[in-house]
């Protein structure tokens, strides 16, 4: 369900037949004159480029880009998912038939499938180019984030424990200070570690409940997981030398079911298995959603640049067909045989 990386508002001359003239381009892929010089072309010569020229189309340019990118990374996301759905049918599958003959499922087929699980979801961020993070939601791609708390620093902690000078230690010899202060209301506590962290990669938010949670780019939580450190006052954390601190990452959406004997253990995990697969059904549903609401949206930019070239044709067509001579009308004739159907439509549609 690839959506091709399209350019808006090239000119019909762009698409011509074999032999009809060519039109220069520059290296940024856009036609030098996708709307003017109609006269030139409609004469047969070629088109030639007088250098880079602001176009209607330009800006569209580079938004078609990143739609297309983000759209690449959803499909991306789509395919894992899909494939997170396949493994998980297969593990259902399994205990359903152990379940309903009576058989322990250990020791089967069931291993390999849990196995063939775990590198699955160990391969997330690489299928889907960083386009789908832990809790299966959809960000742009290369922006999975890892979340995590950090023990000692809760809302809590934020409220109480009066003033206190914090300075962090992540691990690549920067360190940042900041001051947290119970005085002030927990969501100051939380934008001033935001700003303070921002620059090493590090952001904090609130959730619903006012917990500071914090996030680093998924390629980057190892490190920061063994090198996290926090210089305090004597309040929240010791003064003097940095204490290491305990992350305690988010959870996935998705973990690899526990594999337990007898029939209670495997209801549970059978449980576990219909969990996983209503998430994965859920979190679909919306990168599907982002792929329709995309295609739309491409498709609206492309019909309001055909408008728009379609309105320029009109107005050159009419001042070049009101001259006299067999030579305009053979080369209108042959111009003609370069419209294609989409911009005939946009043209009949011109009030």
């Amino acid at each position: 369900m690839q959506i091709p990386s399209l350019r808006p508002g090239a000119s019909a001359l762009e698409r011509h037949p074999p032999g009809a003239p060519t039109v220069e381009r520059h290296t940024s892929g856009v036609a030098a004159v996708p709307h003017a010089r109609v006269e030139t072309a409609l004469r047969g010569e070629p088109v030639v480029a007088r250098g880079p020229t602001a176009t209607p189309t330009a800006g569209l340019t580079s938004f078609d880009g990143e739609l297309n990118r983000r759209v690449a990374g959803a499909q991306q996301a789509l395919e894992f998912l899909d494939a997170l759905a396949s493994g998980l049918h297969k593990i259902k599958s399994e205990q359903s038939r152990g379940l309903s003959r009576g058989e322990p499922v250990a020791g089967s087929s069931l291993d390999g499938e849990l196995e063939a699980l775990r590198a699955l979801l160990r391969q997330r961020n690489s299928m889907t180019a960083g386009s789908l993070d832990g809790g299966l939601r959809l960000v742009s791609p290369g922006e999975a984030r890892q979340g995590f708390a950090v023990r000692g620093l809760d809302r809590a902690a934020l409220v109480s424990g009066g003033r206190e000078n914090l300075t962090f230690n992540i691990g690549d010899g920067r360190e940042v200070g900041v001051v947290v202060d119970s005085d002030l209301p927990p969501r100051t506590a939380i934008r001033r570690l935001d700003e303070a962290l921002r620059p090493a990669g590090v952001r904090v938010t609130g959730d619903a409940v006012g917990e500071p949670r914090f996030s680093v780019r998924e390629a980057d939580w190892l490190q920061l997981a063994d090198s996290f450190a926090v210089r305090g006052g004597g309040r929240r954390f010791p003064a003097g030398a940095f204490n290491r601190v305990v992350l305690d990452p988010e959870p996935e959406a998705v973990r690899v079911p526990t594999l337990g004997d007898g029939p209670e253990a495997q209801r549970v995990m059978l449980h576990e298995v219909l969990g996983a697969l209503d998430v994965v059904r859920r979190a679909r549903a919306v990168v599907s959603d982002a792929i329709v609401s995309a295609r739309a949206r491409f498709d609206d930019s492309r019909a309001a640049v055909e408008t728009l070239w379609a309105t320029d044709f009109v107005r050159e067509f009419e001042v070049l067909a009101e001259r006299s001579g067999y030579d305009v009308f053979a080369a209108i004739g042959s111009a003609l045989a370069a419209v294609s159907r989409p911009r005939v439509v946009a043209l009949l549609r011109l009030d």
